[in-house]
């Protein structure tokens, strides 16, 4: 919840959206693309014309791109050769395209191959959006109003009234504008809503991408990867898409080394650490960590509710599991799928330590006032107004009527970015 929000933590990872992904959406891929285009043209890109092009167009020129670590280089080189079988199995792979900017500039500092991206870049390198909105403060008609908690919003005479508090001193303080966006993250966003309508005991529902983490092991070894100058964040991509399997995407990020994982070998070692620290060159240098996304239809959602509370009539916000049965048979069968194809992978899969994310745990969510063509009771328009609302719009991911695989920031991004248009040209 601080300035920034998830980009301080986040993995930098920018991919838009394929249309067979969101066929349910009121918008398309082409309503987003000119908003994917001035998003990235206003923020770093590492990345390369590859063969993910093909399914996820660039949006921009190629800029210079991060040097990957050897044991991507290597690995990469090794799946090329088995390109035309990987391709008939529904695989596309090719390099990561990350928020990062790559070469010095007068507004940031290159990456610098220190290997810290997992504690957090000591140069801002990895793009957050405190470093936009701390540039967008100098323009002389913004107010930045900090220290403040919004309880609940109301529309009248033609205006928007923002009732908050302060968070020192409790003070409390309201605003009034013609316009309020909304982008708080879903979670406090159906708070606000929730209570700014009163719809207790309404519940609304999370929509999630779950995740699973899958280690793989090189046929070769990669020497030297413990002493190597590198960044840390996701390597490479993968797309696998077979109409057979799913009608829609799932999208892998790939790992290489970084200073976690011995740590982690250790912990699952127990005792046994230190008769086998010796392997560990042997065991880092083939060890690839896989990142795997599901569509939020193969995932489990969170059932939110407003509760009302004895102590004032802003209400209490719960929240609730709900698992999918699909979900760990699918995450099983990519799996087995992975293992199937090992011998082109150049690579294994460790099948029992396929570790499923808790729901919400990758922070890949949203849907709780879906977007529709002719919204019904807590869903919204194209302009992400809840139905009986004109000026505010939600611009985070609250309105997406579902959560593609892979990375989501992009495309909340560009949605914010095409809402905020389309309501300043309705002024």
């Amino acid at each position: 919840f601080a300035k920034g929000g998830l980009t301080n933590v986040w993995g930098a990872a920018l991919l838009p959206y394929h249309q067979r992904d969101i066929q349910d959406w009121p918008i398309s891929v082409q309503d987003l693309k000119p908003f994917y285009e001035k998003i990235l043209s206003s923020i770093p890109m590492s990345s390369v014309e590859d063969d993910l092009l093909e399914d996820f167009p660039l949006y921009t020129k190629a800029n210079s791109s991060l040097k990957p670590s050897l044991q991507a280089t290597q690995w990469l080189e090794e799946l090329k050769e088995s390109k035309s079988t990987l391709s008939k199995a529904g695989f596309t792979f090719g390099r990561s395209r990350l928020a990062i900017t790559t070469e010095s500039n007068a507004d940031a500092v290159g990456c610098k191959y220190c290997t810290l991206c997992m504690y957090g870049c000591p140069y801002n390198s990895i793009y957050k959006t405190s470093l936009t909105l701390d540039a967008i403060k100098q323009n002389k008609n913004l107010t930045y109003v900090q220290g403040i908690i919004v309880e609940n919003l109301r529309e009248e005479n033609g205006k928007v009234v923002i009732q908050a508090r302060t968070r020192v001193g409790n003070e409390s303080r309201s605003f009034s504008a013609e316009r309020v966006f909304v982008g708080s993250g879903v979670v406090p966003t159906a708070k606000i809503m929730l209570g700014s309508m009163k719809a207790f005991d309404e519940p609304v529902f999370i929509r999630d991408s779950q995740h699973f983490i899958l280690p793989m092991i090189r046929h070769t070894n990669t020497k030297g990867v413990g002493e190597e100058q590198l960044f840390t964040l996701a390597q490479l991509f993968f797309e696998h898409f077979d109409e057979s399997l799913d009608s829609h995407s799932f999208i892998f990020q790939a790992y290489t080394y970084n200073d976690f994982y011995a740590e982690a070998l250790k912990n699952l070692l127990g005792p046994l650490f230190f008769l086998a620290k010796p392997m560990f060159p042997l065991i880092l240098g083939r060890l690839i960590i896989l990142q795997g996304y599901l569509h939020s239809s193969l995932s489990g959602r969170a059932k939110l509710t407003l509760n009302r509370s004895h102590k004032d009539d802003l209400g209490k916000l719960t929240i609730e599991a709900i698992k999918n049965p699909d979900t760990q048979r699918v995450v099983q069968k990519q799996g087995r799928l992975l293992w199937q194809y090992r011998r082109h992978f150049k690579a294994f899969p460790l099948l029992p330590f396929n570790n499923l994310s808790q729901i919400g745990h990758g922070n890949h969510y949203g849907g709780t006032f879906p977007m529709k063509k002719f919204p019904g009771h807590l869903e919204s328009d194209v302009l992400g107004r809840i139905k009986g609302w004109q000026r505010v719009h939600l611009v985070d991911s609250s309105t997406f009527p579902n959560i593609p695989p892979g990375p989501i920031a992009l495309t909340i991004m560009a949605n914010a970015y095409r809402i905020a248009q389309a309501s300043i040209l309705e002024l």
